[in-house]
């Protein structure tokens, strides 16, 4: 009998195997979906299997945050003077290896001695309560942000009525998973065994702020065009106002009226070390030759270095 043709059972099912598996190699993966602890499914933008396969990243690592498996790309310090370790969170709509600012300035950050870690960040899928007036002060807040970075898919939508349809119940509980993903790679990696700094893309710089109180030592922390996530229409002055960790804020340009820049005017924030920048980040791709971003940060950790 020849071995193309699958007669028998188990060479038939292994036949299929293989031809589901070449299907799967050839298509483009849809987003992956992870179960939770109640039934649902975390969403993300990039299936973790695929992403772990064609990762730019020099190692890959698995950790569980709420019994849910989560891909952590390594990006190895390849400079002449190591640094320390960097926690890079890309924003919503992205994934850990995206080409559009977290691949090239991981890249950027380790010639100059750096080791990152880039985590895959579920969807923020939860229920939001909100009124007319809640959501279009939302939107406006956002509105810049939406029309620089159309193609994520980063957009404002009219949330289900179903509560139980969503992967979280509501922003607060996405908060503590937020939090819980932070503590997941403080404790199962090495990221805490040199210097960190954290650096947060967009609508990660909101929740990414809890992470500041896990680690033992103060952690520096770098904003990129942060803004509010969806449902969450507030001002950030209390906030704020808890915080002692060292900040970089760059922004694209200056806007008045984004709650992250009211609050930063305010003087809220409680570090002595604060700087900010507007116009060095760019709306469009980062340019993997243009390291002014990763140099800025550099220098400014450095001379904080220096002063203590």
């Amino acid at each position: 009998m020849q071995n193309s043709k699958c007669f028998v059972p188990l060479l038939f099912t292994l036949c299929l195997t293989q031809s589901f598996n070449l299907s799967a190699m050839e298509n483009e993966p849809p987003p992956t979906q992870t179960q939770t602890n109640k039934g649902l499914s975390l969403s993300f933008s990039v299936a973790n299997e695929p992403l772990e396969q064609n990762a730019s990243s020099d190692e890959t690592q698995w950790i569980d945050v709420d019994s849910n498996r989560h891909l952590l790309l390594i990006h190895n310090a390849k400079g002449r003077k190591e640094r320390g370790h960097v926690l890079l969170l890309h924003t919503q709509g992205e994934n850990a290896d995206h080409p559009r600012l977290v691949q090239p300035l991981a890249k950027q950050l380790t010639r100059l001695g750096w080791k990152v870690f880039a985590p895959n960040i579920a969807a923020e899928d939860y229920f939001v309560e909100s009124t007319k007036t809640e959501n279009a002060e939302t939107q406006n807040n956002n509105s810049e942000n939406k029309q620089d970075n159309n193609e994520k898919g980063n957009s404002t939508e009219i949330p289900k009525e179903n509560k139980s349809s969503f992967a979280f119940e509501s922003k607060e509980k996405y908060q503590e998973y937020y939090t819980n993903l932070c503590k997941a790679i403080f404790d199962q990696s090495e990221i805490t065994k040199q210097p960190l700094i954290l650096i947060a893309n967009q609508n990660s710089a909101y929740w990414s702020i809890p992470c500041l109180s896990i680690t033992k030592e103060l952690t520096p922390i770098i904003f990129l065009q942060a803004e509010l996530p969806l449902g969450i229409a507030k001002n950030l002055d209390e906030i704020f106002a808890q915080q002692t960790s060292p900040l970089f804020s760059f922004r694209v340009s200056h806007d008045k009226k984004d709650p992250f820049t009211k609050s930063f005017e305010k003087r809220l924030w409680q570090a002595k070390n604060q700087r900010f920048n507007v116009g060095m980040l760019q709306s469009q791709k980062l340019d993997i030759e243009n390291v002014s971003i990763a140099r800025t940060i550099t220098g400014w950790i450095e001379k904080q270095r220096k002063k203590r």
